[in-house]
């Protein structure tokens, strides 16, 4: 079976001509991933960023609310920012 067809814009983002198969794609396992290893500037991104630390591990039903916060956070902080 093939894969569905996408091809590389300018920038290097997939869109229609390259099969799916081809794009490569990074093998990180997200329980080796933390904030603490993303060069993040903003201190208040990375507190909300890590809030998704352990999210592997919670039961799913708590991923909705844990992702909801995250979100909320980001967007306070990016309202902050544009003042």
């Amino acid at each position: 079976m093939e894969g569905t067809q996408v091809s590389e814009t300018q920038d290097g983002v997939p869109s229609d001509d390259v099969p799916v198969d081809d794009v490569p794609v990074d093998e990180v396992s997200v329980d080796e991933v933390s904030i603490d290893d993303v060069p993040v500037v903003d201190e208040a991104v990375r507190e909300a960023l890590r809030l998704l630390d352990g999210l592997p591990e919670r039961p799913l039903a708590e991923h909705v609310a844990v992702l909801d916060a995250v979100h909320g956070a980001l967007q306070d902080r990016l309202a902050e920012a544009q003042g």
